[in-house]
């Protein structure tokens, strides 16, 4: 896993994991797809505090011990 997009590929790993899509996630966590999409591929590699906590939610991620 590349430092760069570290936070990206765990997003795509746990939406997977969750048998989610990137509009399904989208959707829950209230943003749009296209920025799902952004973070998973690295074009957006700081996402909003709003944005990790809703992925905390709802796919059971934890970003507090990312450095």
């Amino acid at each position: 896993m590349t430092k760069k997009n570290e936070v990206g590929e765990l997003v795509r790993k746990a939406r997977i994991e969750h048998n989610l899509s990137a509009r399904e996630l989208a959707r829950l966590c209230n943003v749009s797809h296209t920025e799902i999409n952004n973070i998973e591929s690295g074009k957006r590699i700081r996402p909003s505090l709003f944005t990790l906590k809703s992925f905390e939610k709802y796919l059971g991620l934890n970003f507090r011990n990312l450095a």
